[in-house]
C-alpha cells in the first residue's frame, strides 16, 4: 500500500477541525464493546480505510472517463477545400443532413456515403466519403 501518513493527518484535521464522524463512531465504539481506547483507534483506522477507498474509486473514476473519452465520437469536422484551402468547421449532426454551409455550398449528398461540397470562394467541387467522418 502506498504511504497513507496523508491519510491519518487528513483524520487527524477532521477531528481537530469538525470531530469524528458519528455514523462511524458508533461503528467503532459498538465493534470496541464499549471501551473508548479502543474505539478511539478503530475509528481512526475505519476512516482511513474510508479514505482510501474514496481515492481509489476516484482513480478508477479517472481512468474510465479518459478510456470513453478516446472513444467519444467527434461532435465537429474540419472540411477543406483541396484547392483554395478554404476551411470550415461543420458540426456532426449538419454533416448528415447538410444544408448550405458558410464555406461550402453542398452540390450532392448520398446515402451511398458521399457528400460532394462545392467551394464558393474558388468554386472547386470535391467529395468526402461520409465513412472517413465518422
Amino acid at each position: 500500500m502506498e504511504n497513507d501518513d496523508k491519510y491519518y493527518q487528513q483524520v487527524a484535521n477532521e477531528l481537530k477541525a469538525v470531530g469524528p464522524n458519528e455514523a462511524l463512531w458508533l461503528k467503532a465504539f459498538a465493534s470496541a464493546n464499549a471501551d473508548k481506547e479502543k474505539a478511539k483507534a478503530l475509528y481512526i483506522k475505519l476512516r482511513v480505510e474510508q479514505l482510501i477507498a474514496v481515492d481509489v474509486q476516484k482513480r478508477k473514476n479517472e481512468l474510465i472517463a479518459a478510456e470513453l473519452e478516446k472513444h467519444k465520437p467527434k461532435t465537429n469536422y474540419t472540411i477543406k477545400c483541396p484547392q483554395c484551402h478554404s476551411v470550415e468547421l461543420i458540426a456532426v449532426a449538419s454533416v448528415r443532413n447538410p444544408s448550405s454551409y458558410k464555406s461550402f455550398k453542398i452540390t450532392y449528398n448520398s446515402f451511398l456515403g458521399r457528400i460532394k461540397f462545392n467551394c464558393n470562394k474558388c468554386g472547386k467541387i470535391f467529395t468526402i466519403y461520409t465513412q472517413l467522418l465518422e
